[in-house]
C-alpha cells in the first residue's frame, strides 16, 4: 500500500514539475520515488521469507529443492536491498 501511494504521489508531483519548479519539490519527488521503491523491496522481502517452505517439508528431495530456491532468493535480495539507497546517493551526486 505504501509503495503504491508513494508511486502515485511521485507521479502527481512529476506532473507539477516544470522548468521553474523550486528545488525542494524536485528533491521531494526524487525522495518519494526512492522511498516507495525501497518499501516495495522490503515488503517483498518480508513476503518471501515470512514462512519458508523448507521448514514445512519432511521429504529430503523437496527439502534440497526448497533450500536451493531459498538461497537464490537470498542472493537476489542481497543485491536488491541496497540498490535504492545507492541509486539515491548516485542521483544526489549527479543532480
Amino acid at each position: 500500500m505504501w509503495s503504491i501511494g508513494g508511486f502515485l504521489l511521485f507521479t502527481l508531483l512529476q506532473f507539477q514539475i516544470t522548468s521553474n519548479t523550486p528545488w525542494p519539490l524536485v528533491w521531494i519527488a526524487i525522495a518519494l520515488l526512492f522511498i516507495s521503491i525501497q518499501s516495495l523491496i522490503l515488503s517483498s522481502f518480508i513476503f518471501f521469507f515470512r514462512q519458508l517452505a523448507s521448514n514445512t517439508t519432511d521429504d529430503s528431495t523437496w527439502l534440497a529443492i526448497y533450500k536451493t530456491i531459498e538461497w537464490c532468493e537470498t542472493i537476489l535480495f542481497a543485491i536488491l536491498l541496497p540498490l535504492p539507497p545507492l541509486t539515491l546517493v548516485y542521483a544526489i551526486l549527479n543532480i
